[in-house]
């Protein structure tokens, strides 16, 4: 699922060297799906704290998706309304083990995540309650907390997924998209790679083109 493209914040900011990393994703994007893996493989790795986050990409792209892309987007309000329970009610580990089944199942599995066997398997496979899926269903007001949030990383210049904070900046770094995700030492590498690059005041841009 594209994400919306803008003009991108750049890495300009201090890293420490434990630091928490606040992830912001929508569980149907596939490119935040293969970052997460690599920073979950990372997070084993290296001392960081991940702490998991939502960004609706309806939302983001709410003026510019074509009327078949925002009717796919808005089958995700369920999945988005679910992961946003499970945050709210179980804490980070609960987004965190429900946003890796959700994503198997999606990305894995190749499953929709409007379809309620989906949910309920991911809810036993995160052993979360069966009875979040019923109120993901009947909780619409839940779609404004979604847009709040959205709005509120727009507002600091988040555009897109997979977007990530570093410790207290509120500076968002969209990326790095990966594919296929690093594991294991070359996981690691990448991520002291980014920090590093991270550290430079006078770093700006690095791209490449998609090949």
């Amino acid at each position: 699922m594209p994400a919306r493209y803008g003009k991108a914040r750049h890495l300009t900011t201090q890293i420490s060297d434990t630091s928490t990393v606040r992830f912001m994703f929508d569980p149907a994007c596939p490119y935040a799906w293969k970052t997460s893996l690599w920073v979950r493989d990372v997070a084993r790795r290296r001392p960081i704290k991940v702490d998991w986050d939502l960004f609706s990409l309806e939302y983001a792209n709410r003026e510019s998706g074509s009327p078949e892309y925002l009717a796919r987007a808005r089958k995700n309000r369920l999945a988005l309304r679910l992961l946003h329970l499970a945050k709210a009610q179980g804490g980070n580990e609960a987004i965190d083990k429900l946003y890796l089944a959700l994503g198997r199942a999606r990305h894995e599995r190749r499953e929709q995540l409007d379809n309620p066997d989906t949910i309920r398997a991911a809810l036993s496979e995160a052993r979360l309650p069966t009875e979040l899926y019923e109120q993901a269903q009947s909780r619409a007001d839940l779609d404004d907390t979604l847009r709040q949030e959205y709005e509120a990383a727009e507002e600091t210049g988040a555009f897109g997924v997979p977007t990530l904070y570093f410790d207290e900046d509120d500076t968002p770094y969209f990326g790095p998209v990966v594919d296929p995700a690093p594991q294991g030492e070359e996981a690691a590498m990448l991520w002291d790679n980014l920090s590093g690059i991270a550290r430079q005041p006078y770093f700006f841009e690095l791209k490449r083109p998609r090949g």
